[in-house]
């Protein structure tokens, strides 16, 4: 732990080591590892490789990744290769001898199915709706507490050697503080990996892969909001086991709507159903003056939505 001590609270890469001074002796030190990431990149594995290495062959721990579902299409072979039979890969791996490869990246690859073949990495794919799953957190479990990693970097070669990044280191044994925001997050990965969290779907590696969620990433661009969306959508069809457990939908499912409770045309709020009534008889022009508390929001909106007496959108 005394080597921990001495780990810096914020780093900006990449002047400063992250890589040598916090993740690659973290590693050696760690009983299990905790990680959701925006991304991951099998690269990252070729820049920690003296900390990965030590984990694995000291601790009978487990490197446990939450990752975005869009990965190369080269990392998404090599986790669904991980989840085969060994002949099954031995087989591949042959064929695939006979063309010309990068050598290190082939060799990354080929680590990366053989952790996750012996469960020594697990990763899960989150799925949210309409949003990005962008986390960027490691979590060091040691016999001395937990370290946190936390900021900016994804868990990509570049995230954690090459691009400016900001990345604010937490040890829980320092201050309380420190402990709080470690407890947090860890906190947050376990709803995660349980698949607690509301509004958010987490799948195996070979779960998304048979359900053809898995997106090929490339430099061209980062994917879009609208992108998750419709995996999430899809997702949660598949989860379902139906199509028709889905709402339908519509723009008015997406739109606002007013509760079938509501009264706004009769009763005390009559007031509201005149003045929507009378702005849509005056072709849509007009200005709604109304007393505090008398309901001008629901009266604003209702001519915008649909209706019991059918209201003009």
């Amino acid at each position: 732990m005394a080597v921990l001590e001495d780990v810096k609270p914020l780093y900006f890469l990449p002047k400063d080591d992250l890589a040598g001074e916090v993740l690659i002796p973290a590693f050696r030190l760690a009983q299990d590892v905790d990680c959701m990431m925006g991304f991951f990149s099998s690269g990252v594995l070729s820049s920690l490789a003296p900390g990965l290495a030590a984990f694995v062959t000291r601790s009978a721990g487990t490197l446990r990744l939450i990752a975005s579902p869009y990965l190369s299409p080269e990392d998404q072979k090599a986790l669904v290769e991980g989840h085969m039979a060994p002949e099954e890969v031995a087989s591949r791996t042959l064929h695939e001898l006979l063309v010309t490869e990068d050598e290190l990246q082939r060799h990354t690859l080929a680590c990366l199915s053989y952790l996750v073949r012996l469960g020594r990495i697990q990763i899960k794919v989150a799925l949210l709706k309409k949003a990005l799953f962008h986390p960027k957190v490691w979590l060091f479990r040691t016999g001395g507490g937990t370290l946190a990693v936390h900021g900016s970097g994804n868990m990509t070669a570049a995230g954690v050697t090459r691009n400016f990044e900001q990345m604010n280191v937490s040890k829980e044994w320092v201050d309380p503080t420190q402990r709080y925001i470690v407890e947090k997050l860890s906190y947050q990965f376990g709803r995660l990996w349980g698949g607690h969290e509301e509004d958010c779907i987490v799948a195996t590696i070979p779960d998304a892969a048979r359900n053809e969620l898995l997106r090929a990433y490339t430099k061209a661009g980062p994917p879009t909001e609208d992108e998750f969306g419709d995996l999430y959508e899809k997702a949660l069809k598949q989860l379902n086991g139906a199509d028709d457990l889905l709402p339908v939908q519509t723009e008015t499912a997406r739109g606002f709507h007013i509760p079938d409770n509501l009264r706004y045309d009769d009763g005390p709020f009559a007031h509201q159903g005149q003045a929507v009534t009378a702005w849509c008889e005056g072709g849509h022009r007009g200005i709604l003056e109304m007393a505090t508390g008398s309901g001008k929001t629901i009266a604003a909106m209702a001519p915008f939505t649909p209706s019991r007496d059918g209201l003009p959108l």
